[in-house]
């Protein structure tokens, strides 16, 4: 899904934004979505802008009433006016986002890259993509323990920018150790949760840890 606005609103010029799930909802099916916790928010976040998307709502903020057909969780706020602990865990990704969206802003998104750690088992949402890139110019060489999403941009200095993202469900709390080795780059600018690095690199090898729903935005230069 994120793949088909991506691509319709980059052809169109336009942004997109989008909600992610910060409630547990069952539908009339009883289907249940589990209740998210902050890595979860995180994940989604990075996903979404590994895709790049300009704006990041919540479903929901305040908790709804049940109308019959869906039965919800309590949300950020519960019925009372309460804030619960999806309130801090969403204030805490949002400011981390906040804190580095005018550089992830100054990018115009370019397409993504996977890559699967299990070339005979790839992962089951990369072989549903249609218009994943398979290689970037800027870009030698990707290793890693788990899979990986980047998501790949440019600049109007035509700088490169990568959205990186550890690619699993954050319910198995896998971290995910990754190798990029960049072409025509010494340096690179990293923002990990918001916070701004500069990485000195060996032969263009720059390597991320990390976390179970992480994403972490990465600029090279030489």
């Amino acid at each position: 899904n994120l793949e088909i606005v991506a691509e319709k609103t980059k052809a169109a010029g336009i942004p997109f934004w989008l909600f992610i799930q910060t409630i547990s909802f069952a539908n009339v099916s009883g289907t249940q979505t589990r209740i998210p916790e902050e890595d979860d928010l995180r994940w989604q976040v990075a996903v979404s802008m590994a895709y790049g998307a300009k704006g990041i709502q919540h479903f929901c903020y305040w908790t709804p009433g049940q109308n019959g057909n869906e039965q919800f969780t309590d949300g950020m706020i519960d019925r009372l006016g309460n804030k619960t602990n999806l309130y801090y865990a969403a204030q805490k990704v949002n400011q981390e986002v906040l804190a580095f969206d005018h550089v992830y802003l100054s990018f115009d998104w370019q397409g993504v890259i996977t890559h699967s750690v299990d070339p005979n088992n790839i992962n089951v949402n990369f072989r549903m993509l249609e218009e994943q890139l398979s290689s970037h110019e800027r870009i030698k060489k990707i290793e890693s323990t788990e899979d990986v999403l980047i998501g790949t941009f440019k600049d109007h200095q035509n700088n490169d920018g990568f959205m990186v993202v550890n690619y699993n469900d954050p319910a198995k709390d896998l971290s995910n150790t990754v190798n990029l080795t960049f072409k025509n780059a010494t340096k690179a600018v990293v923002y990990v949760k918001g916070e701004k690095t500069i990485m000195n690199l060996s032969r263009g090898k720059l390597t991320l840890n990390l976390e179970s729903g992480e994403g972490i935005f990465v600029i090279p230069y030489k």
